[in-house]
C-alpha cells in the first residue's frame, strides 16, 4: 500500500492538474499508479472523491471538502 501522504499528494496533483493523465505527467509516474493511489485513498476514506469518465473529471462534494 502506498504511503498515506503519497495518496494525498497524488490527489492534490489530480485536482491541481485537472485529471489523472496530467497528474501522472506532473508526478512522473504511470497513469495506473495515479489511479491506484486515488482508489486506495477513496477506499480508506469510504467516499468517492472524483467522478471520472472518459471525457470529464469532476470532484464530488466529498472531494471538494477533502
Amino acid at each position: 500500500m502506498a504511503d498515506k501522504y503519497e495518496d494525498l499528494r497524488t490527489y492534490v496533483a489530480v485536482i491541481d492538474n485537472g485529471g489523472i493523465n496530467a497528474a501522472a505527467a506532473a508526478l512522473d509516474i504511470a497513469k495506473s499508479a495515479v489511479s491506484r493511489r486515488l482508489g486506495q485513498l477513496e477506499e480508506r476514506l469510504g467516499a468517492t472523491l472524483i467522478i471520472r469518465t472518459t471525457r470529464s473529471f469532476e470532484p464530488t462534494a466529498a472531494g471538494r471538502r477533502y
